[in-house]
């Protein structure tokens, strides 16, 4: 497919400001894109739920793709195509494992300021 393009956006601080909707003048750029041909992708650690209240579903629904909970779930024109689970993917003894030691490590940090 060569010269398929496609750009995905962040939410927070690019396609909106910091938790905040998105504005008309990233509406327009977004549009004006997707005019060209370009395909357009949105990525976000949050979830859907809350991508949509920034960016709108109009906005989502213009979007091939949307990448959401740091890519565990995956929409494709809308329609769920992957979903992941960190739970399911390490089993649950594995995850506490995992999480037991980054605490851990975490409060172990030789860090300047502690509070």
């Amino acid at each position: 497919m060569q010269g398929k393009t496609i750009v995905l956006f962040d939410v927070d601080q690019t396609m909106t400001p910091a938790r905040q909707s998105i504005q008309q003048d990233m509406i327009d750029t977004l549009n004006a894109v997707h005019g060209k041909g370009i395909t357009l992708g949105i990525v976000s650690g949050s979830d859907l739920v809350k991508v949509t209240e920034q960016v709108g579903q109009a906005v989502v629904d213009q979007c091939e793709y949307c990448f959401s909970e740091n890519g565990l779930l995956a929409l494709r024109k809308g329609k769920e195509f992957a979903r992941q689970s960190f739970k399911d993917h390490l089993g649950e003894d594995n995850l506490k494992k995992l999480i037991n030691f980054s605490l851990r490590y975490i409060a172990d940090l030789d860090i300047p300021v502690k509070r």
